[in-house]
């Protein structure tokens, strides 16, 4: 039984308009990370490189800690 967890993460096709969704619900970007190329990821989703653009997404005020992980694929693309 899940008795907890810390965040979500949604790819979407682009990621400013899917920010711009998220804000009109209430939630800010807590980290924009912006382009990350990471092998790591790479090597995760079995694939020979990874190019993305990451945004976490939270309410202001919450407490729990909760955040989306908003992510768009550039490479491979979305």
């Amino acid at each position: 039984m899940v008795e907890d967890f810390l965040h979500l993460s949604i790819t979407t096709r682009n990621l400013e308009r899917s920010i711009c969704f998220y804000e009109t619900l209430g939630l800010k970007v807590l980290n924009d990370f912006g382009e990350v190329a990471e092998q790591g990821i790479a090597e995760a989703f079995r694939l020979p490189e990874s190019h993305l653009k990451v945004v976490y997404l939270g309410a202001p005020q919450g407490k729990s800690g909760l955040f989306i992980d908003l992510v768009e694929w550039v490479e491979p693309s979305s």
